[in-house]
């Protein structure tokens, strides 16, 4: 498939149209909530991105230069408008050179100067923005480690040892009729410290941020404590540590909330997609039956 260069424009002007742009942001074209969550973005290698792309007559292909990353949509330069709603496939190398397909829609153009627009687009499936974002004072992991302390409400504020006791406690009284009934999938014993989960993340009126305690992982689904109730079918999604360090957010929704005792619940999380477990759990942890 061909890949056209309708910008065409050096690494001089492209960081001069970034700095209007994020000049004119910083000035309140935007909310500050909305601002707070979207992360500059200038890279030297452009991204690609393909539009109508799962109707192979009418799919393009283009060479686009991002402006900006949050974790349900991104900015770019392109030169030509493009209508909203219009699929988006962008081909992205985040800042370890990792190649990643974002599927999204097209949600505004507008003319910047001459041929050049700048094209929003919402994002089907959340992303960690902070694996693109670039940020000349701090180092790539200072940034993955900052964004697992950014306003983070912990419900919970348990000690090790009740956490510990509350767990023992949920295996010795599980249902083994329940057991019976739920799927035939191994679940791992997952207990690394705190997981953050976003509740509504498309809903900014409605999202909030939370830390909760793990229980267990699969392929499909997280099993967790955390401090109130959560409505099954609630959209939440999970920023997960791999093994090699990198963070990944997994969508995924509540289909199950149970009271322990006093404020902790007992939640379960199904993923949309399934999952390698190997990525974030190590070869021979224990297996358990899980919550979720």
């Amino acid at each position: 498939m061909d890949c056209k260069d309708l910008l065409r424009i050096d690494d001089a002007t492209y960081r001069r149209i970034l700095a209007e742009i994020h000049s004119r942001s910083s000035c309140g074209t935007h909310s500050g909530k909305r601002m707070a969550e979207r992360f500059g973005l200038a890279v030297e290698k452009p991204f690609i991105a393909v539009f109508n792309y799962m109707k192979r007559a009418n799919r393009e292909a283009f060479v686009v230069r991002p402006f900006d990353v949050s974790a349900s949509g991104m900015g770019f330069l392109h030169g030509r408008m493009e209508y909203t709603s219009t699929p988006v496939l962008v081909l992205a190398r985040d800042l370890e050179g990792i190649m990643h397909k974002i599927e999204g829609k097209v949600a505004h153009t507008r003319l910047v100067a001459g041929r050049i627009h700048a094209v929003g687009i919402t994002i089907s499936q959340s992303i960690n923005p902070l694996q693109f974002a670039q940020d000349s004072t701090t180092s790539h992991r200072d940034r993955l480690q900052s964004s697992w302390q950014m306003k983070w409400t912990d419900l919970l504020q348990i000690s090790t040892e009740e956490v510990d006791e509350i767990i023992a406690d949920i295996h010795l009284g599980d249902d083994p009729r329940r057991k019976c009934r739920r799927k035939d999938i191994d679940r791992v014993e997952f207990r690394e410290g705190a997981v953050l989960i976003v509740t509504h993340p498309d809903e900014p009126d409605r999202r909030h941020r939370y830390r909760v305690i793990p229980m267990n992982l699969s392929e499909t689904g997280f099993g967790f404590l955390h401090g109130m109730f959560l409505h099954p079918g609630t959209p939440c999604d999970m920023m997960l540590m791999t093994l090699s360090g990198s963070l990944e957010v997994i969508r995924g929704k509540v289909v199950r909330c149970e009271h322990v005792r006093g404020k902790v619940h007992q939640v379960g999380l199904q993923f949309t997609r399934t999952i390698d477990l190997t990525s974030f759990i190590a070869s021979g942890s224990s297996s358990h039956d899980a919550a979720a």
